[in-house]
């Protein structure tokens, strides 16, 4: 069954840019049981590495549930861009994603494809159309 974490409504956190803000969220994040997570990030300001510390911590969770496991990011259209990877995943230790890593389309269906396989979790990132309006 899938649980929505909806940050901006239960946790009243917009700024996952800030390391601060992103360690203090971690520590109130209630994390469902449940082996299909979605991260809804809208209405939030994200940057890498913080929002990864985030992502990652959810990641982490979901490696340890049994079975297929999938974790959706439902993001603001702005970040239907070129660097809404980097904002989302650059300095994730657990994709083992460098900051100085280029997160091109072809290097991420890589990595999705590789964390799929190896520790069945599958990531989608979805865009909500307007979802500041």
């Amino acid at each position: 069954m899938e649980e929505i974490i909806k940050i901006k409504e239960t946790y009243g956190c917009v700024n996952l840019s800030s390391k601060r803000h992103i360690n203090d969220l971690i520590c109130l994040l209630k994390l469902p049981n449940s082996n299909h997570i979605t991260l809804d990030i809208t209405g939030c300001f994200t940057d890498y590495d913080s929002t990864s510390m985030l992502i990652d911590v959810i990641l982490s969770h979901l490696d340890k549930m049994e079975g297929e496991k999938k974790l959706t990011v439902l993001c603001d259209d702005g970040y239907d861009n070129p660097f809404m990877y980097a904002n989302l995943f650059l300095g994730s230790k657990f994709l083992n994603i460098s900051d100085k890593f280029r997160l091109c389309k072809a290097e991420w269906d890589y990595l999705l494809n590789e964390l799929k396989k190896k520790r069945k979790i599958e990531i989608n990132i979805k865009i909500i159309q307007n979802a500041n309006t």
